[in-house]
Formats: structure tokens, C-alpha cells, sequence
């Protein structure tokens, strides 16, 4: 008992630390608290796991809307809409819709996997390659269509998306893509570079150019989240829609809810935008993002607590956990515990929703400050950053190589929206892998 208490604090901390730092993933969380996680059982590893995954969702979403940057590709759209509300001096309704939204959404998604238990074994089984090819060529057209942009720019946006994300070795086939013989090429670009480089601090470069210096901001309080909580009523098919889009997408191994949360951003956004209503700074493109965010977050983690395969980094390192504990992950395991995960889970989702409330009001100092200065300081931790988690494989002047190449075009670009770039170039393997089984059937 002692332990699992530990276990879900350390996972509460870690999720707020991660969540406030730009760039920094889940994935380096978990390989920093790996030595620690050795020392638990498996169930105690997948409570903190659970618990840094929910905590991170709500942290990374304030910092996203007050400073402009994103802690992952999923919290791009959060971004664009939050920072634009914030930057018009309604920070505070951002965030107590995205926090609202984003707690209806794990309710829901947590509900939903309850009710569905005994079927999610077979529902992940109607998924194989050639329906998974078909989704993500639809998600492209989305990327397309609802960027910023005249379509054929998208259009070529995505596809230097895909030549990128296909650059390095892949060991399943030992083939190699436009590697040159460079041995650090041959893992790939790394996407924390590409990501800053290309949108990320260009994006606060286009800040900075701004004529705005100071933003007003309104304090978060308890009865200001029973009023967003009432006015959330109206929001509901957004929410429901995004949260199961959010949860189908996360549940399927090799997609990724990525797709979910750019699905349900884009039909919002695109069925605005043939309104002539929509602008940056839109609630309900927000609202659809954070609630596909938050479903998306739950499902994933589905794959490898139900049927043992990891899908994602900080999956792995669970699942290496599970096998040395002599644990083998099924969906009997998963009954046995998931009473502990959703306890966990709905524990942490409560508290954060009101800490980070507390810690938007303690940050809210910054209104009085000049933000130029801000901008220029976070892009100067973004820089260490890139260096920090490159030093981990000792390719941090790689890692800073190939920001400092994306660098130029990303501010060159900085005007148009390259997130058709950036999400082609994050679903190229996946994209590959899916087209390459799907020609094997015929």
C-alpha cells in the first residue's frame, strides 16, 4: 500500500514537472524515473505511468496557452487556440474550458473502457492494416484542408512531411533512405528538432514580431469553474464526438491518437471556416482538441495493458518491467487490476484540474512583465533542451545540427502554417509500415 502511494505521487510530481517544461516528453520522464520503476511491482509501475500520462495532459495544455509552446505534437492545436485567447486577455477561459473539457473526457473514456472491457479484445482485432492506411489518408486530407494555407501549399507541406519522416534505417527491412552514409542519419530525424526548428520557435519568433507586449489575464477561481463547468453543457456533441474520436484512434496500435485529436480539430475548424466564423482563439476548436487529447491519453495505454504490445517509448520500458516481474499482459490481468488504474486515474484528473488552476494564478505575475523578454528566455530553454535530451544518446550537437537547420526555413515559413509538415512527417512510419502490409495482401 505504502508503495502504490508512493508510486502515484512520484507519477503526480513527474506529470506536473514534465507538463510545465516545453519539449520535454513523457517518454524522458520515464527513462529519467526507469532506475526507480525497476524497484516496483508491475501494477505500482503502470499506476505511475497512468498518473504521469493524466497529470502531463492538463500542465502542458497551461503552458501551451500562456507561453506558446508545446510539450508534444498532440498539443499543437491546443496551442494555436489557447495562446490566441490568452494573447486577447481570455487566458482564463481557455484554460477552465480545456480543463473542464479535458476532465469530461477522461471520465468518459474511462467509463467507456469499463463498459466495453470483455469486447475491446475483439474491437481491436476489426483493425488491420489496409482500414488503418485508409484513416490516415483521410487525417492527411484533413492536415490538408484545414490548414491555414491554399490547399496545394498544404498539399506540398505534407508531402516534405513524409520525405522527411522517412529519412534513416529501418532495421525490419534494412533499408535505408537518404542517409548519405552519416551514421547519425540513420536513426532518423529527431522530432524534438524538426518540431522546434520547423513551428515551435518560429511560432514565437512570430510573437515577438507582435505589436503586443503585455496581456491582461483574469484570475482562475472556484466559482469561475462552476460557471465554465454550467456553460460546458452546450459544448456537449463537441465533446462527446472529440472524446470517442480521441478513444478510437488511441486504442489502435500503429496510428496513434494523434490522429483523433487533429480529426476532431478539423472538422470544427473547417466547418467554421465555411461559416466565415472562425479565428484564432476559438473555443470550440480548443474544446475538441483537449477532450480528443484527454480520451486519446486513456486508449492508448489499452494496447499493452490488454493484449501486451507496447506502442509507444515509455510503453516499452512498462512492458520490460511486466517481463522481468514474470508478468504476462492480458485482459485477465488487466481485471484483476484495473480497479487500482481507475482509481489512480480518476484521482489524479480531479486534483489537477485544481492545481493547475493554482498554478496559472501563481505564473500570472508574468502579465505585469513585457513578454518579448519571456520569449526570448523560453526559446533559450528550448535550445538546452534539445541539448539535454540529445546528450542522452550522445547526439546532442546532432540533435542542434538539425535544429539549427530546420531553424531558417521554419522562421522563412513562419507566416504560413506548416502543421500539415509536422504531422506528416510524425505518421510517415506508420503510414509506410500500413501501405507496405496492405500491398503484401495483394
Amino acid at each position: 500500500m505504502i508503495e502504490t502511494i508512493f508510486a502515484f505521487f512520484l507519477g503526480l510530481l513527474a506529470g506536473i514537472v514534465t507538463g510545465i517544461l516545453p519539449g520535454v516528453s513523457i517518454l524522458a520522464a520515464m527513462a529519467i524515473l526507469y532506475p526507480v520503476l525497476l524497484y516496483f511491482d508491475t501494477i505500482n509501475a503502470i499506476i505511475l505511468y497512468v498518473t504521469l500520462g493524466a497529470c502531463v495532459n492538463y500542465f502542458a495544455s497551461v503552458s501551451g496557452t500562456f507561453f506558446g509552446v508545446v510539450a508534444s505534437p498532440t498539443a499543437i492545436p491546443s496551442m494555436i487556440e489557447g495562446h490566441a485567447l490568452f494573447k486577447k486577455g481570455d487566458g482564463d477561459a481557455a484554460i477552465m474550458h480545456a480543463a473542464i473539457g479535458s476532465f469530461v473526457a477522461s471520465m468518459f473514456a474511462l467509463l467507456l473502457t469499463v463498459g466495453l472491457l470483455e469486447f475491446l479484445f475483439v474491437f481491436y482485432n476489426l483493425f488491420n492494416s489496409r482500414i488503418k492506411l485508409i484513416i490516415f489518408f483521410i487525417a492527411i486530407v484533413f492536415f490538408i484542408l484545414t490548414a491555414d494555407n491554399k490547399w496545394w501549399i498544404s498539399l506540398i507541406f505534407a508531402g516534405v512531411g513524409l520525405f522527411l519522416g522517412n529519412i534513416g534505417f529501418r532495421e525490419g527491412t534494412m533499408e535505408e533512405f537518404m542517409t548519405f552514409g552519416i551514421t547519425p542519419l540513420y536513426s532518423g530525424l529527431p522530432l524534438i528538432s524538426v518540431l522546434l526548428g520547423l513551428f515551435v520557435i518560429p511560432h514565437i519568433f512570430l510573437n515577438l514580431e507582435s505589436s503586443q507586449k503585455t496581456v491582461s489575464f483574469n484570475p482562475i477561481t472556484f466559482s469561475g469553474y462552476i460557471k465554465n463547468l454550467k456553460e460546458m453543457l452546450s459544448y456537449k456533441w463537441i465533446i462527446f464526438r472529440s472524446s470517442l474520436l480521441g478513444y478510437i484512434t488511441g486504442f489502435v496500435p500503429g496510428m496513434t491518437y494523434i490522429l483523433g485529436v487533429s480529426i476532431s480539430y478539423g472538422l470544427i475548424k473547417r466547418k467554421k471556416q465555411k461559416e466565415n466564423t472562425y479565428e484564432k482563439g476559438d473555443l470550440h476548436c480548443l474544446i475538441s482538441t483537449e477532450c480528443a487529447n484527454s480520451a486519446g491519453a486513456l486508449s492508448v495505454i489499452l494496447p499493452l495493458l490488454l493484449i501486451g504490445i507496447p506502442i509507444t517509448g515509455s510503453q516499452t520500458m512498462i512492458y520490460s518491467i511486466a517481463m522481468n516481474n514474470g508478468i504476462d499482459m492480458t485482459i485477465q490481468y488487466f481485471q484483476s487490476m484495473y480497479f487500482n488504474v481507475i482509481i489512480a486515474y480518476t484521482i489524479t484528473s480531479i486534483i489537477c484540474v485544481f492545481i493547475a488552476g493554482k498554478y496559472v494564478n501563481w505564473i500570472s505575475i508574468i502579465k505585469r512583465i513585457n513578454f518579448d523578454y519571456i520569449y526570448i528566455i523560453i526559446i533559450l530553454i528550448l535550445i538546452l533542451i534539445v541539448f539535454l535530451i540529445g546528450s542522452r544518446t550522445l547526439q546532442e550537437w546532432y540533435y542542434l545540427s538539425i535544429l539549427a537547420i530546420f531553424l531558417p526555413f521554419g522562421y522563412a515559413l513562419r507566416k504560413f502554417d506548416v502543421t500539415p509538415a509536422i504531422y506528416s512527417f510524425i505518421l510517415a512510419d506508420h503510414i509506410y509500415y500500413s501501405l507496405r502490409s496492405t500491398i503484401a495482401l495483394f
